[in-house]
């Protein structure tokens, strides 16, 4: 009896970025036709690819037009992603959303605790322990660190081969390879074949997790180890005996309770149901997992920027550029997100998730570098341009000296040699010195 509570007394909601590579729709062009219908192309693609499975492909936007002009696109609403081009439905617990940035967001609902079916014993330790082993094991997995029995080979195999679909359809089917301006992180070489990371939200009914336990498991290093089935024993005393006070940061709505960290969210509410689109019918879950999909698509950019930034030497300063201002978008986007407008479950949820996930310092590093790496570029072409110029006013100085040649010719078939030479020479240490003279004021 006590195995079967714990079993259903949490739930986890793992949250997983990759990079599509290209913007469906840029708020910073003034015509985004091209891009738009870029996207109806990729998600009629998607559509093609997925028509006699039992996968849903979804279109999430609408496009309003008037002689052939755009007036209005708009994402529809949904209960878990903003900015959703389109939501594919694998299975019940498996989804993903297409974002207008380009960031494919996949999520995994692990309703019954899946991640802990090999994990003989864990049952006769602490919830606290439990959940971080569950959330430790589905991150290994899903990035392919897991040296265990994976568990989720179907959702492995269902992700990848969809990442893999998405990369095609753009480089392939659209021919748009050269308006990537992500291509290092938008390929199965990059990181963990394509993923980066996996953000996990934790789900606790109310009354089955203690302050204490709560605390421990979102803030507490004493569970690093939790992976490997051999320190649990030694973990589970460490937490017994435990006495430090963490500076938690939560908020608190009617009766449900949601506490912030960096590494992941968790929730305590009063009821969670067995699917992911029946989980996002509790308001508050919606809210969170809206948020947290919001943050880390951002995040992710910023992140993955840096990253095709240094590993691209041959990147353009017109690409830097543009990266760059679409960087300086999403971190104006990010500092007027929440606004008096939204009602306080939202507000406070994004507040929440916005601190605690240190998003704004991230675009705060990422726009630093990004202007040391476009100031070394615009160096280098300068540079280029410099030496360009003088290889150049040699050649028209070689050219005016050479022009003079009949002169000079004519000069010398008179026999005045000693001053055709003498003006030649200086006619031509006139023009190198004037080149030189001009190369190093610049």
């Amino acid at each position: 009896m006590k195995n079967e509570i714990k079993q259903k007394s949490f739930a986890q909601i793992h949250i997983i970025p990759f990079d599509i590579g290209y913007a469906f729709y840029d708020p910073l062009l003034m015509d985004n036709k091209k891009n738009l219908e870029n996207a109806k192309e990729f998600m009629d693609k998607l559509k093609d690819y997925y028509a006699n499975t039992s996968t849903q492909v979804i279109n999430n936007y609408e496009i309003q037009m008037q002689n052939n002009i755009i007036k209005k696109f708009f994402c529809k609403k949904n209960n878990g992603a903003d900015n959703a081009l389109g939501i594919i439905k694998f299975t019940p617990n498996l989804s993903c959303y297409i974002l207008t940035n380009g960031i494919g967001i996949f999520v995994i609902y692990d309703a019954n605790n899946e991640a802990l079916k090999n994990s003989n014993g864990i049952d006769n330790y602490s919830i606290t322990l439990m959940a971080a082993c569950q959330k430790k094991i589905t991150q290994a997995t899903i990035l392919n660190q897991y040296k265990g029995e994976h568990i989720f080979t179907e959702f492995e195999k269902q992700i990848h081969d969809f990442m893999n679909l998405c990369w095609k359809i753009i480089r392939e089917n659209l021919h748009i390879s050269k308006n990537l301006i992500r291509k290092f992180s938008s390929n199965a070489d990059y990181k963990s074949e394509g993923l980066s990371y996996v953000l996990t939200i934790h789900i606790f009914k109310n009354g089955t997790i203690s302050k204490k336990e709560i605390n421990q498991l979102m803030y507490s290093y004493l569970l690093s180890g939790v992976i490997e089935d051999k320190n649990w024993s030694g973990i589970e005393k460490q937490l017994i005996e435990e006495q430090e006070e963490y500076n938690e940061q939560k908020i608190v709505i009617n009766n449900e309770k949601v506490y912030f960290a960096w590494s992941g969210v968790a929730i305590i509410t009063n009821n969670f149901d067995d699917s992911y689109e029946e989980i996002l019918n509790n308001k508050l879950i919606s809210a969170v997992v809206k948020a947290e999909i919001y943050i880390q698509s951002r995040w992710f950019i910023a992140d993955n920027s840096m990253d095709n930034i240094n590993k691209n030497s041959y990147y353009s300063l017109e690409n830097l550029q543009k990266i760059a201002s679409m960087i300086e978008f999403s971190q104006a986007e990010i500092e007027n997100e929440i606004s008096a407008n939204m009602d306080t479950l939202n507000r406070k949820v994004l507040e929440g998730v916005i601190q605690s996930s240190n998003v704004k310092k991230i675009y705060q590093s990422i726009s630093s570098q990004i202007n040391i790496q476009r100031n070394i570029k615009e160096a280098y072409y300068e540079d280029k341009k410099n030496r360009n110029r003088f290889i150049g006013n040699c050649f028209i100085a070689i050219f005016t000296a050479c022009s003079l040649y009949e002169a000079v010719y004519e000069l010398i078939n008179n026999g005045m040699n000693l001053w055709t030479g003498i003006l030649f020479a200086t006619i031509l240490f006139i023009s190198i010195i004037t080149v030189w003279i001009e190369y190093k004021s610049k």
